[in-house]
């Protein structure tokens, strides 16, 4: 029994110490491994250290260097600009020098210049003067003189005015008494639009007293036939209706109002505001053509329209042509330009009146100048138009005697 406690006890001593060197071991290797990541973080340490002071050796080196190229720019700097300095005092007590003595030399010789022409310029000052006061006394006279002159031509003018402002009043008695009404309601308003002008130009109060008595009369007298003419106007009625289809023939103006120009015409208005381009101008002389052709006693003929602003000289000379070739056959023609124009129409002292949306414009432009159509209206083609004929009383009252004689007392007074 003692042999086997003997031999249990030195199993268990033996494998105590096997169990004590393997532990040992462990620990062995464990300190090992810790002193050499010790050993690893020291050097890390030790070469930042040394990384660290190199680079503070390098700065403070190129502070060092950068500082003393500095100190050495600024000596150089400091020596050009006293060189500079002084050379610049130099060249500024030269040029005082300079100045100074031209300014005595300057000074001298002003001073002789003085005294040398102060006998001219005393004696220019006198020529001056006297000249001054010749060309002062010329140009009050000339003032005076176109002074005169203006007043003369405004005289001369105010004449002129009421010279044609008479001629017009007794241009349209004259028109009122022989039964056209339509020619003398446009010559009266021509002579209210002059003497308007003439009282406005007018300073003198009496004067312009009588101007406003007979514009109040001519007025009334005015409003008078205004009046009339729009009661005939609006009291007319259709009569006819024409309806022209597109690019048809045979629709010359012959043709078409032919029936209603006879011998008992004798005032025509013709109211078309688009007469600028050449083939308006055209049609307006076709249809004066036939006017002047079918009615025998045609005596005034006048043409409202608007002003072209393009071809203003072509229309103009149209109209003075116009005017030239039907004074030599005894009709009178006249045109004034109203730019509120927006109706076409055609008016006859008979009391017929024609309207067309087109107004005279019912043929299409010749496309070629050598076609039929060229003269004879027959051949060419018509636009899509619509004319309309009213017929209404006669524009032909004359005038009462008392009116008569009022008018002819204010003219002769005027």
């Amino acid at each position: 029994m003692d042999k086997n406690k003997d031999t249990k006890s030195s199993k268990d001593s033996k494998s105590t110490k096997k169990s004590m060197g393997e532990n040992g071991k462990c620990e062995s290797k464990e300190t090992t491994e810790v002193k050499r990541e010790r050993s690893v973080r020291d050097s890390k340490i030790l070469k930042d250290v040394k990384e660290t002071k190199s680079e503070q050796r390098r700065e403070r080196g190129f502070k060092s260097e950068h500082e003393s190229r500095r100190e050495h720019d600024r000596d150089d700097r400091n020596e050009r600009y006293s060189k500079s300095d002084h050379e610049t005092r130099k060249d500024r007590e030269g040029k005082c020098n300079y100045q100074s003595k031209s300014e005595r030399n300057s000074r001298s010789e002003l001073e002789h210049r003085r005294q040398r022409e102060s006998r001219s310029e005393r004696e220019l000052r006198n020529v001056k003067s006297t000249r001054g006061i010749r060309s002062e006394r010329d140009s009050r006279d000339v003032k005076r003189t176109s002074g005169n002159k203006t007043k003369k031509e405004e005289t001369v003018d105010h004449k002129i005015l009421m010279q044609d402002i008479k001629e017009l009043i007794m241009r349209a008695l004259e028109c009122e008494l022989s039964g056209h009404l339509l020619e003398a309601r446009m010559l009266y308003e021509e002579s209210l639009v002059k003497l308007q002008i003439c009282s406005a130009k007018e300073q003198n109060e009496d004067i312009l007293e009588s101007y406003k008595k007979y514009l109040s009369s001519y007025e009334k007298h005015v409003q008078r036939l205004r009046d009339q003419i729009e009661q005939n106007l609006f009291s007319c009625k259709i009569i006819e209706h024409i309806a022209i289809p597109e690019g048809s023939r045979g629709r010359s103006y012959e043709k078409l109002i032919g029936c209603y120009l006879n011998e008992k015409v004798s005032v025509v208005h013709i109211y078309e505001p688009c007469l600028t381009q050449s083939s308006q101008l055209e049609n307006l002389i076709n249809f004066v053509e036939v006017l002047v052709k079918n009615c025998p006693n045609l005596m005034f003929l006048r043409v409202i329209t608007r002003a072209s602003p393009k071809s203003s000289n072509l229309q103009m000379d149209v109209l003075h042509d116009l005017r030239e070739e039907l004074e030599s056959g005894n009709i009178s023609f006249n045109y004034q330009f109203d730019e509120q124009l927006r109706k076409p129409r055609v008016v006859f002292n008979t009391g017929v009146v024609i309207r067309c949306r087109r107004g005279l414009h019912i043929f299409k432009p010749l496309t070629k100048y050598y076609k039929l159509g060229l003269y004879d209206y027959d051949f060419r083609r018509c636009e899509s138009a619509e004319v309309d004929i009213y017929q209404g009383k006669p524009f032909s009252e004359s005038i009462s005697k008392a009116d008569r004689t009022d008018l002819m007392e204010s003219l002769l007074h005027a």
